[in-house]
């Protein structure tokens, strides 16, 4: 029974890599933080696999322990104990050396996977801390051509502003203001006040946190 537990989640594994390694082509160029991610998949594919077996040999042994704590305590004739008990006693054992032995094929298969993980965690690390440094980068420029963009905006106004001043100037002051009303009434709905174009370090913190 045990070997073909072992056939069926090795057939079983295989097939889900295969399955992962179809819809999973890299795409990025960090292959061990792509064969960490995969390992602990495993590791959590591979437990629920062996919980659910160690689940059913343990309802199994249960139950043949009921029976067998049964069939001893009804028995009265020592005559009768190889046909009545024993059979339920070596069914205990059995399913005991079954939980035994994959409690130990978990314990080694998980360990190996740690081990793996391990192996690997200097060339984890540095990935992951390029990463970083390349998105932080990234981060930055994007940062420098957000404050571009303001200042865009900045621009825009002062420009309409100069043309305002242009126009009191040179019509001997009869010119009544009117283009930074206009252009406030028209733009009330725009997010161009200063609150509404900072980033709050709060915010940022968040961003950071729920990555």
């Amino acid at each position: 029974m045990l070997k073909k537990i072992k056939e069926v989640w090795g057939k079983w594994f295989n097939l889900n890599k295969q399955a992962e390694g179809e819809a999973m082509k890299p795409e990025r160029e960090y292959k061990t933080i792509q064969r960490i991610e995969e390992l602990k998949k495993e590791l959590n594919q591979l437990i629920v696999g062996y919980d659910k077996s160690l689940e059913s040999v343990t309802s199994q042994y249960n139950e043949a322990n009921s029976a067998y704590e049964q069939a001893y305590q009804e028995l009265t004739n020592i005559e009768d104990y190889d046909s009545t008990v024993k059979p339920l006693e070596d069914a205990v054992r059995e399913f005991g050396f079954e939980l035994d032995t994959i409690n130990q094929y978990k314990k080694e298969d998980v360990a190996g996977i740690v081990n793996e993980i391990n192996y690997l965690q200097d060339k984890y690390v540095a990935e992951v801390a390029g990463s970083i440094s390349r998105q932080a980068e990234k981060v930055q420029e994007l940062k420098k051509q957000y404050l571009q963009q303001v200042e865009a905006i900045g621009a825009d106004c002062n420009v309409l502003i100069d043309t305002e001043n242009f126009l009191v100037h040179h019509s001997d002051y009869s010119y009544k203001p009117v283009l930074v009303d206009k252009l406030a009434l028209l733009t009330k709905d725009a997010p161009v006040k200063a609150a509404n174009l900072e980033i709050d370090a709060g915010e940022v913190q968040k961003a950071l946190s729920n990555g």
